[in-house]
């Protein structure tokens, strides 16, 4: 949710900085883990619940989060949650450890670009 007009197809988000299956929880009353092809691409996380599904069924928005290993709040391993000051915290299972350290590392590269748009984009940031 939370993410303004229409969804990219898969189609469309050709070219992605990352894509891959991970375990996403879902946000329903049982929390219940499903597998989800993943497509890191501008300032979302799209997922879809197969790599040739072309609808996503959402997308995890990136600006103003943080991204971190998150084994302790779901009690699984290679887990990490994007967390957001305002935003309900998405958490995701990777499929191994390496997949997990570069789905951070990808995932916080990307944020690191987005404050350097999102701070060089406005003037008004001087002012708080």
């Amino acid at each position: 949710g939370g993410h303004a007009g229409p969804l990219p197809t898969l189609s469309q988000l050709g070219n992605a900085d990352k894509a891959g299956f991970l375990s996403k929880q879902s946000t329903g009353l049982m929390r219940s883990w499903r597998r989800r092809w993943c497509v890191l691409k501008g300032d979302c996380v799209y997922y879809f619940s197969s790599a040739q599904t072309e609808e996503a069924d959402g997308a995890v928005k990136l600006d103003g989060a943080f991204v971190q290993t998150a084994d302790e709040h779901t009690r699984r391993k290679h887990s990490f949650g994007v967390f957001h000051p305002q935003r309900r915290t998405q958490f995701f299972i990777a499929e191994s450890h390496d997949e997990l350290t570069a789905w951070v590392d990808a995932l916080n590269a990307k944020i690191d670009l987005l404050e350097q748009l999102y701070d060089s984009d406005s003037s008004i940031s001087e002012d708080f």
